[in-house]
C-alpha cells in the first residue's frame, strides 16, 4: 500500500490492526525526516507525488508565496483515524483476515509426524515394495498405492522379507506377531511365479533394474575393468562352487538309487582344456529293460563284450577326481547318483546359468552351449564327451565374465545398496542375512553381518534398527519358507 502508515501504539490495541492507508482528515505525528515531532491533520492525499500535505508544514517560495511541503506516508504515524462506514469496513475485513490466520503454519506433534498410508486396491509387485524405499531413501518417483507423509522427516527403512508368510497365516496367528498386527492392514504383493523361490524374491528387491543410461555406463565400466585385469578373471573357479545349502535345494548329497532308477553306462571325463581323460563304458547290474538311446547316446552293440562294471568306474574316477578338485559338470546331481559317489567341490552350469522362471526349471546343455556358446549339440544321439566339453567351456566363459555373466537376476540391475548411495541423502545401508545373500548383494557401500538362524538374523537387525547411522537395514526370515519347501 503507497500511502499506509503505522497506526500508533495506542490506537494499535484498540482497533487491532498495525497499518492503514492515510486519509484526508486523519492525525498524524512524523517520526523521521527534517520535520520529525511534528503533528498535525492530513489535508491532502496527494497521489500524483505519493505524498501527504500536513496542516502547519509549510514553506515560503521565493516569490513569496507559501505552499505545503510533501510528506511520505511511511514517515508518520496515525495518531487519530478519521472514521466513516468505509473505514469501519476495512477494519473489520483487517480483523477478520488476522483471526483467520492465527492458527495458520502451526501444527500439533500428530499432525507433523511422518506416517505411511496404503493405499493399494489391486495387489502390487515385489518391485512396487522397493520403489517405495527408493522414494523414501532416494530419488524414484513416488509410487502410486501408498501416500507418504512427510517423507523427509523418515530417518530410516526396515525391510523384513518373512519367506511363507502369507496373508492368511498371518491373519491366523496374529497373537503371535503383536508388532505386526499393529500395523495398517497389509498390501496385497503377488508373486515372481508360481515356483518362485525366497532367493528370486531377494533379487527382485534388491536388484534395481537399470535404465538405457545406466546400462550404457555399467558396459563401459565393465570394458575397463576388463582391461584393467589384462586377462585374469573377476573371481577364482572356488568362487562358484555350491555352497551346502545349493547343494540341498539341488538334491545334492545324492540319495541310494531305487531299482526304478536309471543305470550307469558310460562315464567321461575332460580335463579343462578339453582333453579326455576317461571314457568307460560300464554295464550295469540291472537288466536293462530301455536303453533309452536318444538321450543316453548307448546302444545295445556298444555294450557287448563290455566287462567294466560300477566298482571299477569308480576306482577310475577316484584316481582323477580328488577330495579337493573342481568337478564340473551339467546336473551333476543326476551323474553322482548314477556313479553313487558324492563331492562337495562341484561346479554345476546348472546354478551357474540359472533358468528364467527360476527352480525348479533348469536350461538344458544343448540350449545353453547354443546361446552362449554358439555350439550346436545332441543334434543327433547324445555324446557325454561332447557333453562334457560344452560343461567345460560354459565353466571356463563364466569365470572369464564374471558372477553377473548369465545370471537373470544380475543382468542389468544394479545393487539396491549402490543406489542408495548414489542418491542426494546417501543412505547407509546394513544387510543381515545369510552368505548367500550377503555374497550376491553386499557391496561396498553396505555393512554386511552374518548370521545362520531366523533367531539369530531377528536378534541382529533388531539391534542395528537402534543405530541411528542406517538409512536401510535389511534382513530376511527363511526357516518357514523352507519347512514348507520341504514338506
Amino acid at each position: 500500500m503507497k500511502y499506509a502508515a503505522n497506526v500508533s501504539s495506542s490506537r494499535r490495541k484498540s482497533r487491532k490492526v498495525r497499518a492503514v492507508p492515510v486519509r484526508k482528515d486523519d492525525e498524524v505525528q512524523i517520526v523521521r525526516g527534517t520535520f520529525k515531532g511534528r503533528e498535525g491533520k492530513v489535508t491532502q492525499v496527494y497521489r500524483k507525488k505519493w505524498v501527504i500535505h500536513i496542516e502547519r508544514i509549510t514553506r515560503e517560495k521565493v516569490n513569496g508565496a507559501t505552499v505545503s511541503v510533501g510528506i511520505d506516508p511511511s514517515k508518520c504515524v496515525i495518531t487519530k483515524l478519521k472514521m466513516d462506514k468505509d473505514r469501519r469496513a476495512l477494519l473489520d475485513r483487517k480483523a477478520a483476515g488476522k483471526a483467520a490466520d492465527k492458527g495458520k503454519g502451526k501444527f500439533t506433534e500428530q499432525e507433523a509426524a511422518a506416517d505411511v498410508e496404503i493405499k493399494a486396491v489391486q495387489p502390487i509387485h515385489l518391485r512396487d515394495v522397493q520403489q517405495l524405499v527408493l522414494w523414501v531413501l532416494g530419488d524414484a518417483v513416488a509410487p502410486r498405492w501408498v501416500f507418504t507423509k512427510n517423507k523427509p522427516l523418515i530417518p530410516q527403512v526396515v525391510l523384513l522379507l518373512a519367506g511363507g508368510l502369507t496373508e492368511h497365516v498371518f491373519n491366523q496367528h496374529k497373537a503371535l506377531m503383536p508388532t505386526l498386527a499393529s500395523f495398517q492392514a497389509p498390501a496385497v504383493a503377488l508373486a515372481l511365479n508360481s515356483n518362485v523361490r525366497p532367493g528370486h524374491s531377494v533379487g527382485a528387491l534388491l536388484g534395481v533394474p537399470q535404465n538405457r543410461k545406466r546400462k550404457r555406463e555399467a558396459q563401459a565400466e565393465a570394458e575397463s575393468a576388463k582391461e584393467a585385469r589384462a586377462g585374469q578373471p573377476p573371481f577364482l573357479p572356488e568362487h562358484y562352487v555350491l555352497t551346502l545349502r545349493e547343494m540341498q535345494q539341488l538334491e545334492y548329497p545324492v540319495p541310494t538309487l531305487g531299482d526304478d532308477g536309471f543305470e550307469l553306462t558310460r562315464c567321461t571325463l575332460v580335463d579343462a582344456a578339453g582333453s579326455v581323460l576317461l571314457d568307460e563304458l560300464v554295464v550295469p547290474q540291472n537288466p536293462i529293460t530301455d536303453y533309452n538311446t536318444r538321450y543316453s547316446g548307448i546302444t545295445a552293440a556298444m555294450l557287448e563284450g563290455v566287462t567294466t562294471r560300477l566298482e571299477d568306474v569308480q576306482r577310475m574316477v577316484k584316481c582323477h577326481v580328488k577330495p579337493h578338485t573342481l568337478l564340473v559338470g551339467h546336473s551333476l546331481d543326476n551323474d553322482l547318483a548314477a556313479l553313487k559317489m558324492c563331492h562337495c567341490r562341484v561346479l554345476d552350469t546348472v546354478a551357474l546359468f540359472p533358468h528364467p522362471r527360476g527352480p525348479p526349471y533348469k536350461s538344458s546343455l544343448r540350449y545353453l552351449a547354443s546361446k552362449y556358446l554358439q555350439r550346436a549339440i545332441q543334434e543327433g544321439e547324445h555324446d557325454s564327451a561332447v557333453d562334457a566339453r560344452a560343461a567345460m567351456d560354459l565353466t571356463l566363459l563364466k569365470i572369464e565374465k564374471g558372477p553377473s555373466y548369465g545370471s537373470n537376476e544380475a543382468q542389468g540391475v544394479d545393487k539396491l545398496p549402490d543406489v542408495l548411495a548414489a542418491t542426494g541423502r546417501g543412505s547407509k545401508c546394513c544387510l543381515v542375512d545369510r552368505q548367500e545373500t550377503l555374497t550376491k548383494h553386499a557391496t561396498g557401500h553396505a555393512s554386511a553381518i552374518l548370521v545362520t538362524s531366523d533367531s539369530q538374523a531377528a536378534e541382529v537387525a533388531a539391534r542395528q534398527v537402534k543405530n541411528s547411522s542406517w538409512g536401510f537395514v535389511w534382513s530376511q526370515l527363511q526357516e518357514l519358507s523352507n519347512f514348507h519347501f520341504e514338506r
